[in-house]
């Protein structure tokens, strides 16, 4: 593959990441509509869980839909779907009719449909961009969601107070015909089927259920990509541990304007870490970069929350924001490097599982650990603050502050076992990289085939 072999993926990028901004928008604001009708935070959590939960449980089978049937078809089916539900809030909304329990039940459904969206595109990147452009095509989506991330709150805050959950609507669903616009004047090829497993999953000899466990033999005859599993969701659980607390612990030595924008600056970090992804190429040794900048991540998290300087928390947290990009797009290449195409979407499918269920865990614990444990404990009178008060000083947040920086500490833990793993330090060399080939069949054709398949 050439250079040209980019603008296809790079068409389809643009289109799903302005489709998802618009979902993005209406999602944040629905938040504050359902918080402003009931007043109720477990209503404002619940909605978020219903964003995520689904997607989670859902990975090992929209893995095998992904590697099953033909992935163009999975992405325009879930875009239309999409556009109904949205259709569906918008309708119950004009007339007055909108509560927060339709939002939780369709923002549910809509997360359902999500979940085959993801894999299916991760899968499809080895077959879209040559190899040595993989890291630089994982940066350019890192780039995007990060993009996302940062513009959502201050766009959706004020598109939604000037003109209403309508104003939102109609950007949502404005931006959902781009995104299938994208999607259907885009080739997304099929891969060819080359394993045994792929090969029956391919000619529907397997359950769907059967080949979510091919997915999982896959894994277990690659030990070193099974560690790797493990290992990035330790490192995404305790990264979005630490995310979700450093706002109160801020909060115990800054004003509101001045935590903004200190988050602001760091979280910008990951814009400068998706650009620096974007500008490598031929990038072959994926793992020690993923080790190596993980455990600086993990240096970090345990040093900086001592410090209540501000411009050393800033400069401290961009630099951390700016190395989850980089671990991200690489732990992204080895697997479309070293995975079969034709078995890939189960593969993530089942990583992202194992992900997903690993970050729920820290998030359902993280919270009563810093309230009933950490928080008191760095009291002025607290049972750590005479071991621990000279250097994080005691009081509001200086709990949560001694809590980030012990997930500091397991990060760096998790990196010592991966390194003492010589199938883990040499996985890219240990495994081969996939011979790439691409289905030759119309996809007009294939995508008429499947549809009927799926409909069946």
């Amino acid at each position: 593959m050439t250079d040209q072999s980019m603008k296809p993926f790079t068409v389809l990028l643009i289109g799903q990441a302005i489709s998802l901004f618009g979902s993005s928008l209406t999602g944040f604001a629905l938040g504050i509509w359902a918080y402003e009708q009931i007043g109720s935070v477990t209503v404002y959590t619940v909605i978020a869980l219903a964003n995520i939960v689904p997607v989670v449980l859902l990975s090992p089978l929209a893995g095998a839909v992904a590697d099953r049937y033909n992935r163009k078809m999975i992405v325009i089916l879930s875009q239309i779907a999409a556009i109904a539900i949205t259709g569906a809030l918008a309708s119950l909304y004009w007339w007055q009719l909108l509560v927060p329990w339709h939002i939780i039940a369709l923002v549910t459904l809509n997360s359902v449909f999500n979940a085959f969206v993801l894999p299916t595109i991760s899968a499809t990147i080895p077959l879209m961009v040559s190899k040595s452009n993989l890291t630089k095509a994982n940066g350019m989506i890192a780039l995007a969601f990060g993009l996302i991330e940062l513009a959502t709150p201050a766009i959706a805050g004020t598109l939604y107070a000037n003109g209403g959950m309508q104003t939102l609507f109609l950007v949502d669903l404005a931006t959902f015909s781009v995104g299938i616009g994208a999607v259907i004047i885009t080739r997304i090829p099929q891969p060819q089927a080359k394993t045994a497993a792929a090969s029956a999953t391919d000619t529907q000899e397997l359950s769907l259920l059967a080949s979510i466990g091919e997915g999982y033999r896959y894994l277990m005859k690659a030990p070193a990509l099974l560690g790797l599993v493990g290992f990035f969701s330790s490192i995404a659980a305790m990264l979005i541990a630490a995310g979700v607390m450093v706002q109160p612990m801020l909060l115990g030595f800054a004003k509101p304007d001045q935590m903004g924008q200190i988050m602001s600056f760091a979280g910008s970090g990951i814009i400068a870490g998706a650009a620096i992804m974007i500008a490598l190429t031929n990038i072959n040794r994926h793992m020690p970069i993923v080790i190596g900048v993980s455990g600086l991540v993990g240096v970090g998290l345990l040093l900086l929350p001592a410090t209540t300087t501000p411009w050393m928390i800033a400069a401290g947290g961009f630099i951390v924001m700016a190395c989850f990009p980089v671990i991200d797009s690489n732990n992204r290449s080895i697997y479309q490097r070293k995975v079969d195409p034709a078995i890939l979407g189960r593969v993530i499918g089942l990583r992202n599982f194992v992900l997903g269920l690993a970050q729920c865990f820290m998030l359902l614990i993280i919270g009563p650990l810093a309230d009933a444990v950490f928080e008191p404990a760095m009291a002025a009178d607290g049972w750590l603050a005479p071991t621990l008060g000279p250097y994080y000083g005691t009081g509001q947040g200086r709990g949560i502050a001694v809590l980030i920086s012990l997930l500091g500490a397991l990060m760096l833990v998790s990196v010592a076992l991966t390194l003492c793993s010589r199938r883990m330090r040499r996985l890219d060399s240990e495994l081969d990289d996939v011979e790439i080939a691409v289905e030759e069949t119309e996809p007009e054709q294939q995508t008429a085939m499947d549809a009927v398949a799926m409909a069946k």
